[in-house]
This record gives structure tokens, C-alpha cells and sequence, in this order.
């Protein structure tokens, strides 16, 4: 009985160490340092902030290495029984291994992300040239103009190389914004736009359905996966997300150009027919009513053939 007692006991400080090495030192060096390096290199984080997360395995790398050298010279016999039992062995592993399987955990991350913000926010950069209308427009897309969303930079650097037509540049920018804020379907929308100037059509599907399904009234979403469906030709699903996007929104224009698009090339049936669509784009802006009667015209000079 007192040989299992002894056992545990040996077992639990072989757990709590393995716990703090993991908590202590692992997780500063393959979670922290390059996470901190990577959000340096793209500008979110001062380049200071690198060595931040170096601090504390070092550290604590070197006071174990203390006291071993220490056990090691004055108490050698008893260090080696002490650390030759199977029981601190197993306990040591057992720490590891359920911190990292803890890190499955969406709760986990989600608590190692806050974590991770909250000792890193006095390390962020900030970018002086975000004009009130860009803040604005963070406001209205995104919910908050919150400094510590993690996005915020990537997002506005990204909207910048838009306003200049680099749409590569632009790709980038939000690739890096969505893998750090998977939420933020405005940078998925922007990701999606930018993949369409970049002929990537395939990548801004997905991009685009991927702002969708993190925000389903997202009426632009809707109205440019519709449009990308079109391209396409996939005439069944531009219906469907276009005829959402006017029930949400009756008086989105585009909304209602490409949904007359859609009903003039395809021949699924649908609730609005061309002439009640003609009529709603001109009682909301005639000149697009004009470039959709060209669109009738041209259609019909092709003998009723469908592309």
C-alpha cells in the first residue's frame, strides 16, 4: 500500500512537470515565438515583439538546468533514483500529451488566441493612415473598430491596394486577414473580389461562399456569388442566390441586373419573370434598365440560341 502511495505521488510531480515544461517552455517556443514572428514580418506586431515569447523558456530552461547541475553534483544517487522511476516517466508524458490534445479544443484556442492578444496588444503597430472612412467602414462590415481585432491592419492594407487596383497585392493581404480572423466575412467577401479581378475563379467561389456562410444576409456576397455563377453558367445556383439577395434587399440594383441575366440565359423557372425585373430596375435607375434591354436585344439577335 505505502509502495502505491509513493507511486502516485511520484506519478503527480512527474505530471506537474510535464505540465509547466509544456505550459512554460514548449509552448513559448512552437506556439508563441513564431506566431510573434510571422505577425512581425506582415507588420501587425513591432519586430521586438519576437524576443518577448524567447523570455520565459529561456528562463526557465535555465533554472531546471540549475537545479539538475545542483541534484546532479551534491545528490547524484538520489536524482537518479528519483528521476530512473517509471512512475515520474509516465506522469511527465501524460502532462505532454494532454496539453496537446487539449489544443484540439476550440475553447483552448480560442483562450490561448485572447491570451496571447492580451500579452501582445502594447507590441502592436498602429497604421496612421486609416482614413475616418475606412474606420467606418470597419465599423459597419466587421461590428467594431476595436484595436485588438487581430485583422484590423491586414484588413485596411488590403483595402488600400484595392483603391489602387493591385488586386494580387490585395489577395494577400486578406489570405493573411481570413487565416487570422477565419470569422470576418467582409475580408472573405474582399478575398472573394479579389480573386475575380485576378481570373482565379475557382478560389473566389469558395472565398465567397465562405463570406456567405458566415453571414447569410450578406446581400453583396450574395449578389457577387450570384454573378460569379453566371460567369460560370451555372444558372440554377446564380438564381437562387440572387433571388435571396433582392428578397432581402428589394431595391439592390445589381442584385436585380444579374438576376435578369440569370432568367435570360437559363431555363429554370423563377417567381420574377424578365418584364417585372425591367420594370423594377427602372423604377430604381433607368440607365440600367437601358443596359439590360441591350442585353435583350443581343440575346434575341442570336435566334433564340443559348449560349
Amino acid at each position: 500500500m505505502i509502495g502505491f502511495i509513493v507511486w502516485l505521488i511520484l506519478f503527480a510531480i512527474g505530471f506537474l512537470i510535464g505540465i509547466f515544461s509544456f505550459s512554460n517552455i514548449m509552448l513559448s517556443l512552437f506556439y508563441g515565438f513564431p506566431r510573434t514572428v510571422y505577425l512581425a514580418s506582415k507588420g501587425v506586431l513591432k519586430k521586438r515583439a519576437c524576443f518577448v515569447y524567447l523570455v520565459a523558456p529561456i528562463a526557465w530552461t535555465a533554472v531546471l538546468m540549475a537545479v539538475y547541475i545542483s541534484l546532479r553534483m551534491f545528490a547524484s544517487t538520489f536524482l537518479s533514483r528519483v528521476f530512473g522511476f517509471v512512475a515520474i516517466q509516465l506522469g511527465f508524458g501524460l502532462g505532454i500529451v494532454l496539453h496537446v490534445v487539449r489544443l484540439f479544443a476550440t475553447s483552448t484556442r480560442k483562450d490561448m488566441d485572447s491570451d496571447f492578444w492580451t500579452f501582445m496588444n502594447r507590441y502592436k503597430t498602429r497604421d496612421d493612415t486609416i482614413s475616418s472612412v475606412e474606420t467606418k467602414m470597419l465599423e459597419i462590415y466587421s461590428g467594431s473598430t476595436n484595436d485588438s481585432r487581430a485583422d484590423s491592419l491586414l484588413f485596411m492594407k488590403g483595402i488600400n491596394h484595392m483603391d489602387r487596383g493591385e488586386w494580387l497585392q490585395a489577395s494577400e493581404e486578406f489570405s493573411d486577414a481570413v487565416r487570422l480572423e477565419p470569422a470576418d466575412f467582409v475580408s472573405w467577401y474582399n478575398l472573394g473580389l479579389a480573386y475575380i479581378n485576378l481570373g482565379k475563379m475557382d478560389a473566389a467561389l469558395i472565398a465567397l461562399m465562405e463570406a456567405v456562410a458566415r453571414r447569410p444576409h450578406f446581400t453583396e456576397a450574395l449578389n457577387t456569388l450570384g454573378y460569379l455563377y453566371n460567369q460560370l453558367r451555372e444558372w440554377e445556383k446564380a438564381r437562387e442566390v440572387l433571388e435571396k439577395a433582392v428578397h432581402i434587399n428589394p431595391n439592390f440594383t445589381e442584385a436585380w441586373f444579374n438576376l435578369g441575366v440569370t432568367i435570360l440565359y437559363s431555363s429554370y423557372g423563377t417567381r420574377y419573370n424578365l418584364q417585372i425585373i425591367l420594370e423594377r430596375l427602372k423604377s430604381l435607375d433607368p440607365s440600367s434598365a437601358k443596359s439590360f434591354e441591350e442585353i435583350q436585344k443581343q440575346k434575341k439577335s442570336e435566334n433564340g440560341i443559348k449560349p
